[in-house]
């Protein structure tokens, strides 16, 4: 049995019970019953069988000697009525290899875009504002107090890393700043860093 005849027997067909009675069957021990004019679904490989008996069935209710059983017209004719549609069974494409490592390696950015890809497709990015350049290049306004220091009389190498750090808000754990104010007196220091 070729590939294609293989996945005809997965194929749907629709029964409908023409007779006056319940009809009742099995397959591999599994029973089933469509009901009087009522229409089913079953997988071919099991309509095969349940059409052939429902046929048998009619025919030996017309026929109880059995003479219209082994008539071919006549079982067609019966199960012409019998059979009433057919879906096609599509057996969805197998990944390959290539396939199966390329979704495995997708990171999750992939996977939310393809995810959202219809919401992504009506978002419009909102540009961030242009920053005037001339503000950039001025140095931060610095709002300098010596009050606080006022009346401490001159002041020592503490209070100035201390105005520093806290009212010029400079680093002052930078080694090459402290090393260049190690060399300035605590006068010269003041100067550089206008205390006044």
């Amino acid at each position: 049995m070729n590939m294609e005849n293989q996945s005809e027997k997965y194929n749907i067909i629709s029964i409908r019970n023409i007779d006056d009675e319940d009809y009742y069957f099995k397959v591999d021990n599994q029973g089933y019953m469509i009901g009087t004019g009522e229409t089913r679904n079953f997988p071919k490989f099991m309509a095969e069988l349940a059409v052939k008996h429902l046929v048998d069935k009619i025919l030996v209710k017309k026929d109880p000697e059995g003479k219209l059983m082994a008539n071919k017209g006549e079982r067609e004719a019966v199960a012409s009525q019998i059979i009433v549609g057919e879906q096609k069974y599509e057996k969805p494409p197998i990944p390959t290899d290539e396939q199966i490592v390329e979704e495995m390696n997708k990171s999750e950015i992939d996977n939310i875009l393809e995810k959202h890809k219809e919401r992504l497709k009506t978002y419009q990015p909102v540009a961030p504002p242009k920053p005037d350049l001339e503000e950039l290049d001025k140095p931060p306004e610095v709002e300098v107090r010596p009050e606080e220091f006022e009346g401490l009389g001159a002041p020592n190498r503490q209070d100035l890393l201390n105005f520093a750090k806290n009212i010029l808000r400079l680093d002052i754990t930078d080694k090459k700043t402290l090393e260049s104010w190690d060399r300035l007196t605590d006068a010269e220091l003041a100067k550089e860093l206008n205390f006044e």
